[in-house]
Parts: structure tokens; C-alpha cells; sequence
């Protein structure tokens, strides 16, 4: 018995349509570490970036975003010195950062996975970086209490009080 071709799938010719992902990587989706990093800093977007280049042998890329986490850790590490000093009334500086990031690195791999996998590539569990996530964000207000305390005693006139 044959299949009326009439009820057979449609088929395409274009070769960039079928990819063959069958040597893909597992990876971390690069969009959704990109807004993970809205609510976790671009620290956690650019560890998972970073992350996933490597995965994919992309030495440029992976190379890029650790000189980006580098630069943005040692910021997050010197925000609560900064507002000891300047008594910031919002937090503009935060996402000046996470913008500034994604159009500089970010949105590269974005790129990068669609043009190799398409969207058809084996997925990293989110639950390790989550929950390392959240323990940093436990953990860093805790940091910044520690650098006051020892800012204070060791430069108490600098100190903004309103």
C-alpha cells in the first residue's frame, strides 16, 4: 500500500534548513542566561556564556566572556565600597552593566548558537546555576555588610549618613 503524496510532509531543499545537530553540544539557552542575568547581575550571563563557548570550541568567544566576567565580578566587588561613598539613589548602574554587556557579548552567542544549532540542540539543567545563583544573591549582602563594617572603622568621617 502507498502513501498518496498528496498527505506526505512537505519537504525542503534549502540545506541551511535541516542542520545537523547530532554533534552538538549540551548547552545552557543563551537567551534565557540572558534574562536569568536581569534578576541574578550579567555576572551570572556571562559565567553561563563563557561556559557554553567552551563547550562549543569557540576560544574567541569563551576568551571575551571571561575577560567580561572578570571585569564584572571585580565591579560587583566594589559597588558596596562605592556606595559607602557616593549614597546612590537608585540603581541605574546595575543595569547600565547588564545592558552594556549583552550588546557587547551577550548577544554574540545568542547569535552564534541560532547560525550553528538552530534551536535544535541538547539543553544543560538550569538547576545547578540557579541555585548557585541564589546563593550568591544570599550571599553577597552579607559581603557588602562586611565592607562597610571595616570601611567604617577604618574611615569613619567618609562615611555618608543621611
Amino acid at each position: 500500500m502507498s502513501l498518496d503524496e498528496r498527505y506526505r510532509a512537505p519537504q525542503s531543499n534549502d540545506s541551511n534548513a535541516a542542520l545537523d545537530n547530532s554533534d552538538a553540544p549540551a548547552l545552557w539557552n543563551p537567551n534565557a542566561a540572558a534574562s536569568w542575568s536581569l534578576l541574578f547581575s550579567p555576572v551570572f550571563g556571562a559565567t553561563l556564556h563563557m561556559l557554553n563557548a567552551r563547550a562549543m570550541g569557540d576560544e574567541d568567544h569563551a576568551r571575551q566572556s571571561k575577560w567580561a566576567l572578570i571585569i564584572l565580578l571585580v565591579i560587583f566587588l566594589l559597588i558596596p565600597l562605592a556606595t559607602l561613598f557616593f549614597n546612590p539613589k537608585n540603581n541605574t548602574f546595575g543595569l547600565i552593566l547588564l545592558l552594556g554587556w549583552y550588546f557587547a557579548i551577550g548577544r554574540k552567542q545568542v547569535e552564534a548558537v541560532k547560525q550553528q544549532y538552530g534551536s535544535d540542540y541538547p539543553r544543560k539543567s538550569w538547576l545547578k546555576p540557579l541555585a548557585l545563583a541564589v546563593l550568591g544573591v544570599a550571599v553577597y549582602p552579607a559581603y557588602a555588610v562586611v565592607v562597610a563594617f571595616l570601611i567604617a572603622s577604618i574611615f569613619p568621617e567618609a562615611i555618608i549618613v543621611e
